[in-house]
């Protein structure tokens, strides 16, 4: 079943609270599954300006709340792609995407994955017997929520953290068509050289030097063996860099690097690379960083390491996206 932005506003505010209140399975990549279930109150937007009007609903058989900013026709449509074991709903505790987004005039959707976690790599499985089924699905979800044309038309950006991330940065890699431009925290491009940029898209990567899950340096080196609940291999952070790179157009030049934040355990030095075309990719390394999304609302367990507030991720993050 198809529903618009403004036709889903008919779901009744129980079903909205009950997808609200949903929290992740066993402990994985994410801090939000690790900390414990949220309430809505816990949910409300910050800030200043007209919260956005949220609602619950279902497409390509995937739950999302779609958080569409008041009076903005047809706005830009950004996917939100929670960490592994974690939920959209925890994401949104964590970030307040939509509300820093309806600031910008930007609708955000948080997408539930179908078991927990994305599949970021081409990994064949029983339950993904392709190993493109996330692509294909989250390709779906876009397209059944544009079917009425409220959204502009154009690339859906994408945010994703930790496992979310790199299935982001996928997304932009096999369907530059359809998404971009793509923020990915915490997260790394798949080891896997099947999963490529293949078109100039513009990425911002926010990761952290002490991240105990993502080694800044080494990634998450393939294992001889895999099992299916393994995590994704990944390259290290420069090894992302340098792979997305490829796509450039022309030389690439990187700018000057700049700290633009610090505080009592972190501090952040962003590094530019641009091409013919401009900016082509943002790295914003947190120098004692963890495993964790920067200023979050959400406190994150020790275990995942420190939080920066030295960095404002999510205004970061839409401006970006926002660009």
């Amino acid at each position: 079943m198809s529903w618009s932005h403004r036709t889903i506003r008919a779901i009744g505010v129980t079903v909205l609270a009950c997808w609200l209140a949903a929290c992740g399975g066993d402990q994985g990549d994410s801090p939000a599954s690790s900390a414990g279930t949220t309430t809505t109150a816990e949910m409300s937007v910050t800030g200043q300006g007209a919260p956005p009007e949220c609602t619950a609903g279902t497409a390509a058989d995937r739950r999302y709340l779609l958080c569409v900013p008041q009076d903005v026709e047809r706005p830009r449509l950004v996917l939100a792609l929670h960490g592994r074991n974690g939920s959209g709903a925890e994401l949104r505790t964590m970030t307040d995407l939509d509300g820093a987004g309806a600031r910008r005039g930007l609708a955000v959707v948080y997408v539930d994955a179908a078991d927990g976690g994305w599949g970021d790599d081409s990994l064949r499985t029983a339950k993904r017997p392709r190993g493109d089924e996330d692509v294909t699905t989250l390709a779906a979800v876009v397209d059944d929520l544009r079917e009425d044309g409220g959204f502009a038309a154009g690339p859906v950006g994408v945010v994703g953290f930790s496992n979310g991330a790199s299935m982001a940065m996928r997304l932009g890699a096999e369907r530059p068509d359809l998404f971009g431009p793509v923020a990915a925290v915490a997260g790394q491009l798949p080891v896997d050289q099947r999963i490529r940029p293949t078109s100039r898209v513009r990425l911002l990567m926010m990761n952290g030097t002490a991240d105990p899950i993502r080694d800044y340096e080494r990634g998450f080196p393939a294992p001889a063996e895999r099992s299916v609940s393994a995590r994704t291999p990944t390259l290290s952070v420069m090894g992302s860099v340098e792979a997305w790179l490829g796509i450039a157009n022309g030389a690439v030049t990187e700018a000057p690097p700049v700290t633009p934040g610090t505080d009592d355990v972190t501090s952040v030095v962003r590094r530019t690379w641009n091409d013919a075309d401009g900016v082509l990719l943002v790295l914003d390394t947190v120098v004692g960083g963890g495993h964790t999304w920067p200023s979050s609302r959400l406190r994150a367990p020790t275990t995942f390491g420190a939080t920066s507030t030295a960095l404002d991720a999510t205004a970061e993050v839409i401006g970006f996206l926002a660009e």
